[in-house]
């Protein structure tokens, strides 16, 4: 989000051509002419937040018990 509050990993993001919806920190504007680009990138944080967060996860099982 603009405001730079942190938003849990349980949704991918999404890219938008028009301005995202208040209150859906989900959605991403795209670049105008970038379109492919921006979906790109989401794709890529997408990917990796969810392959982050499975370590994050593994990390804190391994450490609890």
């Amino acid at each position: 989000p603009k405001n730079g509050t942190p938003i849990p990993l349980d949704k991918p993001l999404i890219v938008v051509k028009t301005a995202p919806k208040p209150g859906n920190p989900y959605q991403i504007q795209a670049i105008t002419g970038a379109t492919i680009s921006s979906k790109a990138v989401i794709s890529v944080i997408n990917n990796t937040a969810g392959k982050v967060a499975a370590q994050i996860i593994k990390k804190a099982d391994t450490d609890g018990k």
